[in-house]
């Protein structure tokens, strides 16, 4: 149950917003009834958080995959964004106490660095067991973030934080946007990370990754994305990445 107006006082733009786990078979509220709060709803920390809402619309904003409902919070902290996973059978927060609501932060939500840096704002793919949360700008180096479906923890069993080099594949500077660009290989087993503009001279890089572990080539399932783990252009302006892979052969991609 999402309630837009919650904590506005009057100015909706200025709301926390809240969501509330109601089951659907008992009518019983996770946490408890009584007025909404942080004891029985996962609710924003400050004004014009908006949990759970796109930006300048009461319209909520979440997707339902595995056993967990993973809504998005825009307007969080002025714009870095928050994606919280809450469990569909009982409205259990990843990382916020059982049977209880929680005031959203990176406590228990994947958060944003900033409202330079985004968290989800180039969308979110599903793979395998695995949702992709894919954040760039040009502000900022770019994050691919893998939450499993089925746990709401990423690979590295995170559940929770700040995006990062520590629970996510990140670009190595400011500009290289490696959120932006993943594609499914025509085997349908693994992706690529597409980073055209990685190497802050868009020298760009290819990450192969496992579709069904969500690991790179060197069994990492973190970390900057550097030659050690990537192909990567050797001049400026090489631009490696640029295209969508082509398959040759069985087991074979031509990059572009």
């Amino acid at each position: 149950m999402f309630t837009p107006g919650y904590g506005a006082a009057g100015v909706p733009a200025n709301a926390l917003g809240a969501v509330t786990f109601l089951n659907a078979a008992t009518g019983n509220f996770a946490g408890g009834g009584g007025p909404i709060s942080a004891t029985n709803s996962l609710v924003g920390a400050a004004p014009g958080d908006r949990v759970g809402l796109f930006p300048g619309f009461d319209f909520a904003n979440y997707r339902v995959e595995g056993n967990y409902a993973f809504i998005s919070s825009p307007g969080y902290a002025g714009g870095a964004g928050a994606i919280t996973a809450m469990r569909t059978s009982d409205g259990q927060i990843v990382g916020a106490a059982a049977n209880s609501g929680a005031v959203i932060g990176a406590g228990n939500s994947f958060v944003g660095a900033s409202s330079a840096a985004p968290i989800g704002n180039n969308g979110t793919e599903r793979f395998s067991l695995w949702l992709a949360v894919k954040s760039f700008s040009a502000a900022d180096p770019g994050a691919l973030t893998f939450i499993n479906v089925n746990t709401g923890l990423t690979a590295s069993g995170a559940a929770s934080g700040v995006v990062g080099a520590a629970n996510s594949f990140v670009g190595s500077n400011v500009g290289d946007l490696s959120g932006a660009s993943l594609d499914t290989l025509s085997d349908f087993n693994h992706l690529v990370l597409r980073s055209p503009n990685w190497g802050g001279n868009r020298r760009g890089a290819v990450t192969w990754l496992d579709r069904a572990t969500a690991t790179d080539s060197q069994g990492a399932t973190f970390g900057a994305i550097t030659n050690a783990n990537s192909v990567v252009g050797q001049y400026a302006n090489d631009a490696v990445g640029a295209s969508p892979m082509d398959r040759v052969i069985s087991g074979t991609f031509f990059v572009r």
